[in-house]
Formats: C-alpha cells, sequence, structure tokens
C-alpha cells in the first residue's frame, strides 16, 4: 500500500472512530458531512468535471472498503473465538453500521434513478477501488449531457480497461454506469 493510500485509510479510519462511538442516525450522519466536508479524502471533489467525480468516487469507494475489511477483521479478532460461528453482538452492530455507507455514497456520487440494484454494503478486502491502480486516462464526449470516463485498473482480478458513464444533471456531473471489459466481452456491473 502506497503511503498515500495509507495516509487516505488513515484519515477515514479517524472519522470512523468517531462515528462508532454514536447511535447509528448520528453516525450515518458524521459520515454524511465528513464526506461532504472533505475529510475523509485529501482532494474536494469538482462535481463540475467528470473525470474528477469518477476519481472522487474511486477514493471514497476505496476508503469505505478499507474501513469495512479492517473492522469487521479486527472485531472477529476481539470477540470471536476460532470455533464461534456465530456473530458476537458488537460485529453484528458494526455490520449494521457499515451497511449504512453505501448509500450515502450512492447519494453523493451516482445518478438519481431506479437502480436494478440497491447497495448491499456488500465489500472487498483488500480493497477492489484503489486510486493507486486505477487511473483516469481520458474522457470520451458523447453529448452536452454525458461523457464516458475511462479509467485503466492494474491489478490481477478485474483490471483492465473501465468505461463509467457520466451524466450531467443539474449543475453537476453524476456517475450513471460502469462497464469493464474482460478479454474481448464488455459487461455492465454494479457500482456499489
Amino acid at each position: 500500500m502506497s503511503i498515500k493510500a495509507l495516509q487516505r485509510t488513515a484519515a477515514a479510519m479517524l472519522v470512523f472512530r468517531d462515528i462508532t462511538a454514536h447511535s447509528a442516525a448520528a453516525a450515518a450522519e458524521l459520515f454524511r458531512s465528513a464526506v461532504l466536508e472533505g475529510r475523509m479524502s485529501t482532494t474536494k471533489p469538482d462535481f463540475s468535471d467528470p473525470a474528477s467525480v469518477v476519481k472522487a468516487f474511486i477514493l471514497q469507494m476505496h476508503c469505505w472498503e478499507a474501513i469495512a475489511g479492517s473492522l469487521k477483521a479486527s472485531a472477529r479478532a476481539r470477540y470471536c473465538s476460532e470455533d464461534s460461528s456465530t456473530m458476537h453482538p458488537e460485529e453484528v452492530r458494526l455490520s449494521e453500521l457499515v451497511r449504512q455507507i453505501p448509500p450515502f455514497i450512492v447519494e453523493i456520487f451516482l445518478t438519481k434513478r431506479d437502480r436494478a440494484y440497491t447497495p448491499s454494503g456488500s465489500y472487498s478486502f483488500p480493497p477492489s477501488y484503489d486510486p493507486g491502480t486505477e487511473t483516469v486516462t481520458r474522457v470520451i464526449p458523447k453529448t452536452k449531457s454525458q461523457v464516458i470516463v475511462e479509467t485503466d485498473r492494474k491489478t490481477n482480478y478485474m483490471g483492465g480497461l473501465r468505461e463509467y458513464v457520466v451524466k450531467k444533471q443539474g449543475d453537476v456531473w453524476l456517475i450513471d454506469s460502469l462497464s469493464v471489459t474482460i478479454g474481448t466481452k464488455k459487461m455492465k456491473i454494479p457500482l456499489v
């Protein structure tokens, strides 16, 4: 993990430390304000620039996956014995809290529309989203209100070309969908 990635994760963990000391509703509001105030990232997203929106989304997903995975592993180590097949009440509480975060990411970064899926709270650990391995390579204008932001993801799993469809809604650019190319096949995948 790079120094920048560690710094981003450390900043996110400080915010999460504050969040876990509160009720679920208060914690969700703390997370929302932390994201909106820019305390969860090293740069503030520019919603007038489609590439900036995609970069910020990748960073936010990275922070969420890193915190969720790390806290789950720590809670499991702290509260459960090797032979335990049930979750400790603190693990359940933590899981419920972590699952509240994706809807905020959706609200901030994705277009407002009905989706075929709802954020489930599933994540990868180590994080699948990583600003250190996924970089914007170009922005392709389609219409006045739609662009494709191409990224190149340099990983063994699900690596390669990605296309984020970004649409202008009102005064801001928001992500509408994501397609990946695996071999010669292009397919849409869930964003969160």
